[in-house]
């Protein structure tokens, strides 16, 4: 019953953070702007709502286990809430990314102190700088991914519920229901969005959660986690590559993601959600095959 808990709290959270955020104009704003695809301004609080109640049911779980990890995720989460208050539209990317460095850094020793490791390799130089960039990579992986309604919640709730197959760990459950909870109404049209808050504390929560599933020098299961973590990983990793092709900037947004493509060929918004839910639905189930999970 307590791993419900994170559902119902996320859900009336949800619930009331839309009315915050109409009523103080925390808002991605609906303007001209190629890159923003939605007509009315939508309020960006829903990474409030999944923090929250994830960390109170982990923490109610298991507080000498589980507050590494939160506090961790706090340190991320801050970062992204930062972002949706003060600099939404008002600074560089370039900036942003800069700004990021520190409180990955942060996030990453508090992690390693908590006993949270990267530990395909036994050697510490080399497991602290994993864990670095694999949290880097992944909050960034899902706010490239996070930029059409449901698209986000929909494909990391499928990679928890992968994780959630191969481990006792109660924490992939609670993401999911945690996520199920804002997905009520982020699914289209999304009465709010997650966020840079909720986009980086998702990716933050999949880096960590990877980790430990990875045991050292298992290169099989190193190969199945990345399939699990599936579309996002696959955004985060081609997204800089593509545009240093095209010759543009890695931080300059722009509207060439995966889901773009199937926007662009006139493909509804819940069609495309639905495709490339099944897409990366297929993915997770050919991570767990090769990781050796076995379905009978």
């Amino acid at each position: 019953m307590i791993y419900f808990t994170s559902f119902i709290i996320s859900l009336i959270l949800t619930f009331f953070l839309i009315r915050v955020g109409n009523k103080y104009g925390i808002e991605d704003k609906a303007t001209d702007n190629p890159l923003k695809i939605h007509s009315v301004s939508t309020p960006v609080l829903g990474g409030i709502a999944m923090f929250g109640a994830v960390s109170l049911v982990l923490l109610i779980l298991d507080f000498s286990a589980h507050v590494a990890l939160v506090a961790a995720g706090f340190i991320i989460f801050l970062f992204g809430f930062i972002d949706d208050l003060a600099w939404r539209d008002k600074l560089a990317n370039i900036y942003k990314l800069l700004l990021m460095l520190p409180f990955v850094v942060f996030a990453t020793i508090v992690l390693i102190l908590g006993g949270y490791s990267l530990n395909i390799l036994p050697v510490y130089f080399i497991v602290e700088i994993m864990t670095f960039l694999a949290i880097f990579l992944m909050i960034n992986s899902v706010n490239f991914w996070d930029g059409m309604d449901g698209i986000t919640g929909a494909a990391v709730a499928v990679s928890f519920l992968g994780f959630f197959l191969i481990t006792s760990s109660p924490i992939p459950l609670v993401m999911i229901l945690a996520i199920l909870g804002f997905l009520v109404f982020n699914l289209p049209p999304a009465k709010i969005f997650m966020g840079d808050s909720g986009a980086y504390y998702l990716g933050f929560m999949l880096a960590t959660l990877s980790m430990t599933m990875i045991p050292e020098y298992g290169f099989r299961e190193f190969i199945g986690v990345l399939l699990i973590l599936g579309l996002p990983l696959y955004e985060g990793l081609s997204t800089p590559i593509r545009r240093i092709f095209k010759k543009q900037s890695i931080v300059k947004g722009d509207r060439d993601h995966f889901f773009d493509g199937f926007l662009k060929k006139g493909y509804s918004v819940n069609k495309t959600l639905a495709i490339c839910t099944f897409i990366h639905f297929v993915l997770v189930v050919i991570g767990l095959l090769i990781y050796g999970y076995t379905f009978v």
